[in-house]
């Protein structure tokens, strides 16, 4: 069947940053929770900051590079394999 990191890379990336990425995920919410931090951004219009509307996981997939379209796509078909291998038993 090959290496699962060459059919599912954006997983594979996935799991190569996930303790940073939770570190990440858990300063930003500490953040926000503990100390009323809010994530903004730069609105060119009104020229002034704007609460980020992107959730925090969004912005830690865009920040390790983790398309997750790809990343959901990537898990239909492990899904559908899965379901595929349990139609039919291995027979021995």
């Amino acid at each position: 069947m090959g290496d699962p990191g060459d059919r599912f890379p954006e997983h594979t990336k996935l799991r190569a940053v996930k303790e940073k990425s939770q570190a990440c995920g858990d300063f930003i919410a500490w953040l926000r929770d503990t100390c009323d931090v809010t994530l903004c951004v730069w609105d060119k219009t009104s020229q002034h900051y704007e609460a980020d509307p992107t959730s925090i996981t969004t912005r830690l997939a865009e920040f390790f590079d983790i398309d997750r379209k790809k990343l959901e796509a990537e898990k239909q078909a492990m899904y559908a394999e899965l379901s595929t291998r349990a139609e039919k038993p291995e027979i021995k």
